[in-house]
């Protein structure tokens, strides 16, 4: 299969924005998005294998006993396939207040009390309990402190143009002293599917 070539170099040269029109405006040239955008940029016009993260928008306080309205989502993108793999997901819990609205330490049981769900277009789930589609703890995803992402044995192909929702859930039971309100964020791992398969071949 031929790869197609990024927008940047059929849409008129070095000043066409890289993904083609509707794409974000081009970084403030020496910052840090700028210098990153070149080096994508440079791996690409050398056939590289290029990945990308993907930031969910941050879960906002999760009450407990209660579920976070679906995120705003992320529609997925790539420079030279119809197709990407979505390799490996990372959450971190950012905050947790007290009843009161008071900042408290984050303790362990509070990865084990927030979960998550990942929702493909609206209807197809990345994750389950084994009998239904739904929520996994972050403790169960993201326990290893020495390698934080969850990387999937088999990786799930998206076609370019998917939506990608999370949601999540707070089970701390309000009557336990101990329970808070957390705040947490998600990032997803892609890669052009092209490639993926060039490498792994699967």
């Amino acid at each position: 299969m031929a790869l197609v070539a990024p927008a940047r170099t059929t849409g008129g040269g070095g000043a066409a924005r890289p993904w083609g029109n509707g794409a974000p405006g081009m970084p403030m040239p020496g910052t840090p998005r700028a210098r990153d955008l070149a080096r994508q940029i440079r791996d690409d016009n050398r056939g590289r294998f290029t990945e990308r993260i993907f930031t969910m928008e941050d879960s906002g306080f999760v009450a407990p006993g209660t579920e976070s309205p679906a995120s705003p989502g992320i529609k997925v993108t790539s420079n030279r396939s119809s197709f990407v793999r979505l390799v490996a997901c990372r959450g971190v819990l950012n905050d947790a207040i007290n009843a009161a609205g008071a900042r408290v330490p984050i303790i362990p049981a509070d990865a084990a009390n927030l979960r998550v769900s990942l929702q493909i277009n609206g209807s197809e789930f990345a994750m389950t309990t084994g009998t239904a589609e739904g929520f996994i703890s972050y403790a169960s995803m993201f326990s290893d402190s020495a390698a934080p992402w969850f990387w999937y044995a088999a990786p799930p192909r998206l076609r370019v143009g998917d939506v990608i929702t999370a949601a999540w859930e707070n089970t701390w039971n309000l009557s336990i002293g101990t329970a808070s309100s957390l705040n947490a964020s998600l990032d997803l791992r892609m890669v052009d599917d092209r490639w993926w398969e060039a490498l792994y071949g699967t």
